[in-house]
């Protein structure tokens, strides 16, 4: 007997998070949360950049809807509640292990459109 994945379907795509020419950019904006809880993944893709701890920082939450599940120099990971269709802000923070100067913050939208 084979054993199904659990459909994660209402997770989005991870984000690719990039920087180039000393900016932040990342391949979706928003990012739509569907029907119900997920997670949001950001996957840095660059060389000479990394995560640190709060790199992903969530305005007008206060823990109430995300919550940091992991994350390394390279991927962060959140939970998402996704109870109510509203908009969160949410800024991105990368910084230069090369010697670079760190990119400054990108201030992006997650799409959150409830149970």
């Amino acid at each position: 007997m084979t054993t199904m994945k659990p459909d994660n379907s209402n997770n989005p795509d991870r984000i690719k998070v990039k920087v180039k020419r000393g900016l932040i950019s990342i391949d979706q904006e928003p990012v739509y949360v569907w029907d119900g809880a997920a997670t949001i993944t950001w996957d840095l893709q660059t060389p000479g950049y990394r995560f640190a701890a709060d790199s992903i920082s969530i305005q007008g939450d206060n823990g109430r809807v995300f919550t940091q599940a992991s994350w390394d120099a390279t991927t962060q990971v959140w939970n998402n509640a996704n109870p109510d269709q509203v908009n969160f802000k949410y800024t991105i923070n990368v910084i230069s292990t090369s010697g670079k100067s760190n990119p400054p913050p990108l201030d992006p939208t997650i799409g959150n459109q409830g149970r």
